[in-house]
Formats: C-alpha cells, structure tokens, sequence
C-alpha cells in the first residue's frame, strides 16, 4: 500500500510500517489547501522553474538549492492508494501568484529571504467557502482516490485551530470524507496533551507518535 501524505512532521508516525512517498520529504511540508493543490500541480506538470522553487516550495527554501523537477513524483501520485492531508492553517501566502510554503514570509530573515520578496507576498485568511471548493478540487485533482483529512492538535474550543477543525468535520461529513480530530481520538484513548504533546503543543513525543500511529492504522484499515 502506498500513500503520499501532505501535512509535516506531525505525520512521520506513518513512516513505521507504510509505504510512504518521497513527495512530502522531498518536496514540502505543507499546512493549507492551496499550498496543497500547488503541489499537486507541481508533481503533475513540473510547472514550477527550478530557480523558482525556492520561493515556492519548503524543502528547497530551508535547504537553499534547486529542485529540479522529477518524474518519479508524477509516478508516486498517480500510484498512490491512499492520500494523507493534515490541513492545520486558514492562512495562505502568496508569491507571484503560486501558493507557497510560510516560511518565506514568516521566517525571511532565518532563510536569507529578502524583505523585497517578503514584501511581494500576500496573506490572506481564507474562508469555509474556500477551503471546501479547494477540498473539492483536491478530491478531482487525486482522482477521488480514498483519503484522509487530519485536523490539527485542537487542545481548547476555541479559537483558530478549533475553528478551522471545525470547518474541516463539517466539509468532511457532508462529502463522506474521514477525518481524524487528533485530540479527540487520543483523549478517547484515556490520554491527556500533557502525556502526549511536547511542551510547545505543536509536536508529538515519543509516546504520542506511537498512540497517533495506532490512530491511523484504525483508520487506514477503515479504507
């Protein structure tokens, strides 16, 4: 079984026992929908100039090079069974009309972007309405293969992640989509965020890896 996950870090617990493709590695970490649909472009077309791929995509922008488009995206795409998507973020950036990874507006000094570039950028806070046309093109796009909607760690009701979740279990519902709210199903397993969460609250430890992938292996199979 192959799957391509689009999300970041928060998801190498699936790297344990699944084929997972070099896409999001190689490629970019991504947070939002229509970083997630430039992508997926990309991986189709190639679209993207290599000397451009560093204001687009994460990986070339931390590691400071080119990426110099490769077929064996397009293969893993289209082979793919299942597809991951942890959608954690409303926020888009923008740079020349290509959706690109944050970085290059919220960390452009760390990565010797310059204000010039950073200045080009445009943020924008999108809308339901938004995130479930991108959903649905998604949906298109990977060819209505089975996937999965993970939410960020929601640890109070309230505010911009607990929004967003929300908005994200209510698209899913109505389009009989799964979707995983992380900290739901973990505190059902009897855990607290405490237990499970590094002290930032934006990453697993050792033991929330293991209890996150036990999640997904349910939900996998579910497919």
């Amino acid at each position: 079984m192959k799957i391509t996950v689009f999300g970041c870090c928060r998801q190498e617990s699936l790297n344990i026992d699944y084929d997972i493709t070099c896409i999001m590695k190689e490629i970019a970490y991504c947070h939002n929908t229509k970083e997630m649909l430039e992508i997926i472009k990309y991986c189709k077309h190639g679209h993207i100039p290599p000397e451009d791929t560093i204001h687009v995509l994460r990986n070339p922008l931390i590691l400071q090079k080119q990426l110099v488009y490769n077929d064996r995206f397009k293969y893993d795409l289209e082979n793919s069974d299942i597809f991951v998507l942890e959608i954690s973020s409303k926020m888009t950036y923008e740079y020349k009309n290509r959706s690109c990874h944050h970085s290059i507006y919220t960390e452009n000094k760390r990565f010797r972007i310059s204000d010039d570039i950073k200045n080009q950028v445009i943020v924008r806070e999108q809308t339901f309405d938004e995130i479930y046309d991108d959903i649905l093109k998604i949906k298109h796009e990977l060819n209505n293969k089975p996937m999965i909607i993970v939410t960020h760690l929601v640890t109070i009701n309230d505010g911009g992640r607990y929004d967003l979740a929300c908005i994200l279990e209510e698209i899913c519902n109505k389009e009989s989509i799964l979707i995983i709210n992380p900290m739901k199903q973990i505190i059902s397993k009897g855990y607290t965020a405490k237990q499970i969460l590094e002290p930032d609250g934006n990453h697993y430890n050792k033991l929330g890896h293991k209890v996150i992938k036990e999640i997904y292996d349910e939900y996998i199979n579910k497919l």
